[in-house]
């Protein structure tokens, strides 16, 4: 099943080489559907690795696999469940508990939007820098293809510039 990567990707940076199976640390992998993936109607399916042969054999890995169907809310017990995905399949936040975990996206948008806008100047900023290092480096060039110390060929293999940088010096 699709959530076995994710368990794989959890269990890999639980173990390091040569350490037993048996200090693997407890995991959940949890997944937040809009639709049933099993069709079978359920609001949350648990899954824990057992014994086809004999149910009361546990594997012992301490894996947990969640998944919730939002598409199936009014068929869960528990309110805050039920609230849950009520507002994931609805996208409204009726309960303080919704209302809680719409304030916390809301402000972790505003978070990555300025996140998003730092990097974009950082990388304008780059950009900046980086073409006037280039074009430095092409007048320096320049210069010195003028003054005969330096071929367009060699300021080309030297610095990485291209013919067409330096054309307007011959």
């Amino acid at each position: 099943m699709y959530y076995s990567k994710y368990q794989s990707m959890i269990d890999i940076d639980s173990l390091m080489k040569g350490v037993a199976y048996s200090e693997l640390k407890e995991s959940y992998v949890i997944f937040i559907c809009l639709d049933d993936p099993f069709d079978a109607g359920l609001p949350v399916y648990s899954f824990e690795r057992k014994c086809k042969e004999k149910a009361s054999v546990d594997l012992g890995d301490k894996t947990h696999h969640v998944i919730f169907n939002a598409a199936a809310y009014e068929n869960e017990e528990n309110p805050e469940i039920k609230d849950f995905l009520s507002f994931v399949k609805n996208n409204k936040a009726e309960s303080d508990f919704t209302r809680g975990i719409a304030n916390m996206v809301q402000s972790k948008k505003f978070e990555q939007s300025f996140v998003n806008e730092y990097l974009a100047w950082n990388l304008h900023d780059q950009d900046v820098e980086r073409r006037g290092k280039q074009a430095g480096k092409i007048e320096v060039c320049k210069e010195l293809i003028k003054s005969g110390v330096l071929s367009i060929k060699d300021a080309v293999k030297k610095f990485g510039l291209s013919e067409s940088d330096l054309q307007t010096c011959l």
